[in-house]
């Protein structure tokens, strides 16, 4: 929430907690080392080694892995390929 409130100008008051990335999207500062990126939205397994050379430790699958009436068989294919990206990066 803090990001939300960040980017749309709104002060960001002291009962909320998480952290303001708001600078880090506009790309005004670099995220802090200890920041953990996890891209998602059309993020898929022939993506994946370009965003971890870039700095994400995980991503988020959605429609990637699942889009309505797909077959459980398919949806388990595509996870399986998913996993298969993800093992080789390290």
């Amino acid at each position: 929430m803090p990001t939300l409130l960040g980017l749309a100008g709104v002060p960001i008051p002291d009962r909320v907690e998480g952290v303001d990335a708001s600078q880090w999207l506009r790309g005004s500062d670099a995220a802090p080392p200890e920041a953990v990126l996890l891209p998602v939205g059309g993020v898929g397994p022939d993506a994946m080694a370009d965003w971890w050379a870039a700095g994400a430790r995980g991503f988020g699958l959605g429609s990637e892995l699942y889009k309505p009436g797909m077959a459980a068989d398919e949806v388990g294919r595509r996870a399986a390929v998913a996993v298969r990206a993800v093992r080789v990066l390290g």
